[in-house]
C-alpha cells in the first residue's frame, strides 16, 4: 500500500519464546464501517478488502472484506446521518 491511513504498533512486555516483542503494521479505516484493517506490505486493495468507487476522493475508498461481502455502498457519514434522523423522529414521537 503506497499511502496507508495509519500505523499500528503493539509492544508485548513479556513475549513468549520465539515471538517478537514489537509488532508493527500499516493500517487503513474502512470507508463504510470505520473498522481498522491491517495492511500487509505491497498488497493490492483486493487482498485487504477492496475499493468502493462511490466513496473516496475519486479513486474509490478502501473498504474491509466484510463490507465488500455486503455489496452495497453505505458510507459511515451516511449511516450516522440516518441514525441521527431516526433518533430525531423517535424524539418527536415521544419515545
Amino acid at each position: 500500500m503506497l499511502r496507508p491511513g495509519g500505523y499500528f504498533v503493539c509492544v508485548d512486555p513479556a513475549p513468549r519464546q520465539g515471538q517478537q516483542a514489537t509488532v508493527e503494521y500499516d493500517t487503513f479505516s474502512c470507508q463504510h464501517c470505520n473498522r481498522i484493517v491491517r495492511v500487509k506490505p505491497l498488497s493490492p486493495p483486493e487482498d485487504m478488502g477492496g475499493r468502493c468507487m462511490n466513496c473516496g476522493e475519486g479513486l474509490g475508498g478502501l473498504i474491509c472484506k466484510e463490507c465488500v461481502a455486503k455489496g452495497n455502498c453505505v458510507p459511515l457519514e451516511k449511516a450516522i446521518e440516518e441514525m441521527e434522523r431516526q433518533g430525531e423522529f423517535r424524539r418527536q414521537l415521544g419515545f
